[in-house]
């Protein structure tokens, strides 16, 4: 959408597509924030998946931020008759009622995990931005929304350098067990 095609290591820059799990309680399902599950499921069902639909997003307007988008007129898809609109309500419906799997036996440390979650709360500062949903099933295809990140510790000391935010090793190694948890 912004002609961005490659990340700063060279590989895709393709947003993955979060879990369509775990949602109910959780705002902004997206990994770009923009919006609610209701949003993103228009998004890839008009302009991913080619659908004959309605979808409006004067943000994909702005040619200089994303000039994919605006030259093809994403920000405002109309199609009559409508194919998507009508079923987004029961999608969404069907999407929140889905429960988040439990990780696997033994692929974490229960005893860390308690700390952990206080540096994710505390510390970490995680809880300012990301829900913790599932992460454990992010293990094939990288952590972040573009996939950079091939494991945990990678994503904890990402944000550690860019954040300043200076958790000791054990907290990083006690935060990346209470994200093995999720």
């Amino acid at each position: 959408m912004d002609g961005k095609a490659f990340r700063p290591d060279g590989k895709t820059a393709a947003t993955l597509i979060p879990p369509a799990f775990g949602l109910a309680g959780v705002k902004l399902h997206t990994w770009t924030g923009w919006g609610s599950v209701t949003h993103w499921n228009a998004f890839v069902a008009n302009l991913e998946m080619h659908g004959k639909g309605t979808f409006y997003d004067p943000r994909l307007n702005d040619a200089e931020q994303f000039p994919v988008a605006a030259g093809a007129g994403f920000g405002n898809v109309r199609n009559d008759p409508d194919l998507i609109t009508p079923k987004l309500a029961s999608l969404h419906f069907y999407q929140l009622a889905i429960p988040a799997p439990q990780p696997p036996q033994g692929s974490f440390n229960e005893e860390a995990v308690e700390r952990g979650k206080q540096v994710f709360n505390g510390a970490g500062k995680c809880a300012n931005c990301l829900v913790p949903r599932c992460l454990w099933t992010h293990t094939k295809g990288g952590f972040y929304h573009d996939g950079r990140f091939a494991d945990l510790p990678d994503v904890v000391n990402h944000y550690d350098q860019v954040f300043t935010l200076g958790p000791t090793a054990p907290q990083k190694s006690d935060l990346i067990q209470y994200l093995n948890s999720l």
